[in-house]
């Protein structure tokens, strides 16, 4: 039989290291030439893109509630200049945060009540002033909070301490407009002994007030863009059988404040002043219904 002759060996080991480093790539190996990259480096790199998906989140965030919030009006604005210059209405501090408090008119109220009214989100907490101006004539006073950031959620307990400064009430109220009411509506929910009731503008409420003993009033406009319907009609089944419900006919989300058209709003067919001076006839009427609390 015939062999072949002078076949080196070492020809035959290189092809044995061949294959077996192609096995071994086939099984997960690392290929001659690659660097392996470590799990640490791939959790670093998660965690700067998170970092950066979050600093440029809480930077629009920052752009739309403060840098670009809605401003008071200019009617909202001499409403609050007039009321300094008799002393109506003044900026108030409490525990180191700012409030504007309107102080009621005359000193014929048989009921003195309080108020605390917390602005919607995004919102100057002064362009409120024109409706509340109007609202001295039922509440004895009223105190509306900045809230950081122009952001309810974030001080949704700066109600805290505001009974304590301004002592004498006989009731008090809590109101609060879109997200503010809903932070009002928290917040009261938790402290259902010390309010007699709540009043909602354009919000609504998932606590449950059903056996709460407060007096309710929920008023919302027809032409409504911005609050969620759905959430609207669902949130009834959390309010007291006797709560107060009523849909303002060709109103709308922004003019229940005085700070302009608000994006994804419906144009109101009544004016913004016609608006308020309903909403102040409905607070009055609500508030004048004697019920045992």
């Amino acid at each position: 039989m015939y062999e072949p002759k002078n076949i080196p060996i070492r020809n035959n080991s290189r092809r044995k290291v061949e294959i077996d480093r192609q096995g071994f790539d086939e099984f997960g190996g690392v290929r001659e030439g690659r660097r392996r990259i470590s799990v640490r480096k791939i959790l670093l790199g998660i965690l700067v893109i998170l970092l950066l998906v979050g600093a440029v989140g809480a930077g629009a965030f920052y752009y739309k509630m403060q840098i670009n919030a809605y401003e008071p009006s200019q009617v909202a604005r001499a409403t609050i200049s007039e009321g300094e210059k008799s002393y109506g209405i003044t900026d108030h501090r409490i525990g180191g945060r700012e409030y504007l408090v309107f102080y009621g008119k005359g000193a014929g109220h048989t009921v003195h009540r309080g108020l605390i009214f917390y602005p919607g989100a995004a919102v100057d907490y002064r362009a409120y002033a024109p409706l509340l101006d109007d609202l001295r004539e039922t509440f004895s006073v009223i105190v509306v909070p900045k809230m950081p950031m122009n952001f309810a959620l974030f001080g949704q307990n700066y109600a805290k301490g505001v009974q304590e400064e301004f002592k004498g009430m006989d009731e008090w109220y809590m109101a609060g407009h879109s997200m503010g009411g809903y932070c009002a509506a928290n917040y009261v929910a938790a402290h259902e002994k010390d309010y007699k009731g709540l009043i909602l503008l354009a919000s609504y409420t998932t606590k449950d007030l059903k056996q709460s003993g407060l007096r309710v009033l929920s008023i919302c406009g027809d032409r409504d863009g911005v609050i969620s319907q759905s959430r609207l009609l669902a949130s009834k089944k959390n309010l007291p059988s006797d709560a107060v419900v009523v849909t303002m006919k060709r109103a709308n989300h922004a003019q229940f404040g005085s700070y302009g058209q608000q994006s994804g709003d419906d144009k109101a067919t009544i004016t913004e002043k016609e608006q308020q001076e309903k909403t102040v006839a409905i607070i009055q009427q609500f508030l004048d219904q004697k019920t045992e609390k």
